[in-house]
């Protein structure tokens, strides 16, 4: 049986995770808009991001909201518009 937690993130992105894992959690999904993911990834706290694309779009943000921030496709389901990346890490 699995167990889930819910924490409502008042602070830091940074401080959630941590919360988290001190609780013994060691697999963490995020369900979250193009701010929180630019802000996680740009705090190195996200390991693998599900994509999950919509016909609407915030016109005010780069796509995702991560700019530069580089991805490596990792996986697709044929006939979706669901897929996985994996951060590609700094050499």
């Amino acid at each position: 049986a699995s167990k889930m937690k819910y924490v409502e993130l008042r602070s830091s992105p940074t401080e959630a995770i941590r919360q988290l894992l001190e609780s013994g959690y060691q697999r963490i999904l995020i369900e979250c808009g193009p701010r929180l993911v630019a802000e996680m990834m740009a705090a190195g706290l996200i390991d693998q991001l599900c994509l999950t694309n919509t016909s609407h779009s915030k016109a005010d943000l780069p796509a995702l909201g991560i700019g530069t921030a580089r991805l490596d496709w990792s996986q697709q389901q044929s006939d979706t518009t669901f897929s996985v990346w994996s951060q590609i890490q700094a050499s």
